[in-house]
């Protein structure tokens, strides 16, 4: 079936839009018409591999570019988490100290600066890490159901001349 929208309008043309489709063309296609889609992949299944680690969701799917984009950013993120969880802690300890010992001011001030970094930094790496798990988890759903979809010329979007002489956007389905 094909659609044809007018790019061009001209003032001597019709009002009408009909005038402006050269009617509808059916294209024969060969393949039969079903009534279901039956998925080769699980959707269930790649959330729960892709929970089990970032990046296996993908695997089970056939999206190879993204596991290292999911697992690095994972492992990363969950690296950042514990080494910044790990220097949290050393800089508590110092601060705690520090108010302990009435160190001067500028001291505790300067520890309290330097927990507080820290902390912010794995509060962030731990925020990034729950995004990409999340994120990996929607990105093999969305995979599972679209992978036995069809990318082929069965929809295609053309440029065609009007009966006025002007040019339309053609979309043609084959089904």
């Amino acid at each position: 079936m094909c659609v044809a929208v007018p790019l061009s309008a001209h003032t001597d043309a019709p009002q009408t839009m009909a005038s402006y489709f050269a009617g509808p063309v059916v294209v024969a296609d060969s393949t039969p018409a079903t009534t279901g889609v039956a998925l080769t992949k699980d959707p269930t299944t790649a959330v729960l591999w892709s929970l089990l680690f970032p990046g296996l969701g993908q695997l089970y799917v056939e999206s190879y570019w993204k596991v290292p984009l999911f697992s690095g950013v994972a492992l990363g993120s969950a690296g950042f988490f514990i080494w910044n969880n790990n220097k949290y802690q050393d800089a508590q300890d110092r601060y705690d100290q520090a108010v302990a010992d009435s160190a001067a001011s500028s001291v505790i001030s300067s520890l309290k600066r330097e927990k507080e970094y820290y902390r912010d930094n794995r509060d962030l790496s731990g925020g990034i890490f729950l995004l990409t798990y999340i994120l990996a988890a929607v990105d093999a759903y969305v995979g599972a159901h679209l992978h036995d979809f069809s990318v082929d010329d069965d929809l295609t979007l053309q440029l065609v001349p009007t009966r006025q002489g002007g040019v339309a956007a053609c979309m043609v389905a084959r089904f």
